[in-house]
Parts: structure tokens; C-alpha cells; sequence
């Protein structure tokens, strides 16, 4: 994603810093400082200490929802291992459901141990919660202090067992496949985090010599595949896009075939008639003698009176 940072404080920026000086504190942050700001779906980020421990907090107004897909979905999966997810520590939302931000923990700092367990970790703590992450990549994959590699950015994962997108991804369907690298343009979603942008490729990165975990992260990737259902809107898509590809080749072949049954009736002497007429004309091989030959003076005549 594109990131600017502006020094001049804008007035968001302002209202941000108001909110994480008094809802934060209340929470228990402090010390914070903003060092990134997002324009396509967060607002700003900000470095601190949650309670004494480094910190994270990530604000939204565009994607508010999407804080809380966060915060639930990365619980779920730190419970079930800890050693390869940060720990989400706090959420906080507005009172009419227009901004948002999450508390998460710091990552960075170390070298991983052993990275190739540490990816199927997290590939097997995602089958068992339900989870999919949609954007298993390699900035997404960080090695932290007690030198584990961590999967962050849980903003836009989905739940296999009770699918339904944020309110951004209906407003941006474009944005939800293009970001993820999915090709259905039609509504109908399929992600599978091993063989997308996924574990594979993190796996050669850090262990290339490891081919029994790469065997075993393969023995997994029909298990980790998802596909949404078909609703009703998608199934309406559906029918307007074929109707589209019906009506384009209507229209990029209409000029073709007037301007074929134009040279027929000039060739052959046919008077402006029926449609019939012309096309039997058009699709009888054994009539197609002259229809795309420029004849000279006289030859007209002569294949009028063959005719």
C-alpha cells in the first residue's frame, strides 16, 4: 500500500491525536506517536506502550469494521498459538460506529530459529480456527524478540464458517480482488492461503533447503481452500456479465455482416430486399464465388447471369 507521511498535522491527524490522548489513556496508552498514515484504508498508525509493553494502535475511519475483524480474528488465532501471532490488547470504537482503532503488540527485533516450523504453525492454527487470512505474504510475516516468525495484518480475514465481507469490501469489490490476487470479478471469492500469495512462497524464502515442510504445507493446501457461496447478487452479476458478452459480439459483428450482405447484392445484382435473402446468400458456401473479390468492369454482369 501507499504510504505518506505528512509533518504538518492535518485536521485528521488532529482528531486522531485527541482521541488517542483521551479514549487511548483510558485504555492505557501512552508515549504515543504517529510514524505512518494510509489513504486507501487506514487512517494513521501510532507507536507506543499498552500498559508498559510496545505497541501498535492502528486507527480507521474508512474501514471501521475492519478493526474489529482484527481484533476478534487475531485473538482466535493467538489463543490457539500464541508463539506465532502478536497479541491484540485492545479495541476501542466510537459511539456511532465511525472510527475505530486497535492495540496491538510490537513485533521486530530478531532472528528466526526455525522458521519452516513456524509457518506450518501458523498454516495449521488457521485450518483449526476457521480462519482465512487472505493476504499471506511475505511483509506480512515478521520475526519477533523470542525469535518466532509472527503473521500480522488480520484486517480483512474471513471466518470459512460464517462468511460475510466489511462494509469497505462492498463499497471496493475491485479493491478485494485486486489487492488479494484473485481473479473472479464476478462476486465469487476464492482464496486459498498455501497456494495464493502464501506460505509457499515465505517458506523458500526462509528455509529453501527444507523440503519435508514443504511437503507438508503442499499436503495441506486442499484443506486451506475457500470459496465463497453464490448469492443472489452474485448470481444477478452473473447473467449481466454474460448478457454484456452477448451483446458485444452482437454489436462488433453487426457492421461485418451488413457490410457483407452490402457486397453480395452489389456483386450479384440482389435489389434491396428481405434479410433472408441476404443471409441465405451470406452462409451458402456454394455462392461465396465473388463476395470478397473487387471485379472489373463487365464481371458483375457476367456472375449476375451464371447466378
Amino acid at each position: 500500500m501507499n504510504s505518506v507521511f505528512h509533518y504538518r498535522p492535518s485536521r485528521l491527524r488532529r482528531e486522531w491525536n485527541r482521541i488517542i490522548e483521551t479514549e487511548g489513556a483510558k485504555l492505557g496508552l501512552s508515549g504515543c506517536r504517529s510514524f505512518l498514515e494510509n489513504k486507501i484504508v487506514n487512517d494513521i498508525f501510532y507507536e507506543g506502550l499498552f500498559n508498559g509493553r510496545p505497541c501498535i494502535v492502528k486507527c480507521s475511519s474508512r474501514a471501521p469494521d475492519s478493526m474489529r475483524t482484527e481484533y476478534e480474528m487475531l485473538k482466535r488465532v493467538h489463543d490457539a498459538d500464541a508463539c506465532v501471532f502478536p497479541e491484540p490488547f485492545a479495541l476501542w470504537v466510537s459511539d456511532d460506529g465511525r472510527k475505530a482503532f486497535v492495540v496491538l503488540e510490537k513485533i521486530g527485533g530478531g532472528t528466526p530459529s526455525g522458521p519452516a516450523s513456524d509457518i506450518l504453525r501458523m498454516a495449521v492454527a488457521l485450518r483449526s480456527t476457521g480462519i482465512v487470512h487472505r493476504d499471506v505474504c511475505m511483509k506480512n510475516i515478521l520475526c519477533g524478540a523470542d525469535r518466532h516468525l509472527k503473521l500480522i495484518d488480520f484486517q480483512f480475514a474471513i471466518d470459512r464458517n460464517d462468511y460475510h465481507e466489511s462494509a469497505f469490501m462492498r463499497r471496493n469489490p475491485k479493491y478485494l480482488y485486486i489487492h488479494f490476487g484473485n481473479c473472479e470479478s464476478l462476486g465469487l471469492g476464492k482464496w486459498n492461503d498455501v497456494l495464493g500469495l502464501g506460505f509457499a512462497e515465505c517458506l523458500r524464502h526462509f528455509a529453501p533447503d527444507d523440503m519435508e515442510s514443504m511437503g507438508n504445507l503442499q499436503g495441506m493446501a486442499d484443506e486451506m481452500g475457500f470459496a465463497a457461496p453464490v448469492g443472489r447478487y452474485a448470481m444477478f452479476r452473473i447473467w449481466i456479465y454474460y448478457l454484456s458478452l452477448c451483446m458485444q459480439f452482437m454489436f462488433s459483428h453487426k457492421r461485418s455482416l451488413k457490410w457483407r450482405l452490402y457486397k453480395i447484392r452489389k456483386l450479384r445484382g440482389l435489389e434491396c430486399g428481405g434479410m433472408l435473402s441476404g443471409l441465405d446468400s451470406a452462409t451458402d458456401p456454394s455462392r461465396r464465388t465473388t463476395e470478397c473479390s473487387f471485379p472489373g468492369p463487365g464481371v458483375a454482369e457476367q456472375n449476375a447471369e451464371a447466378v
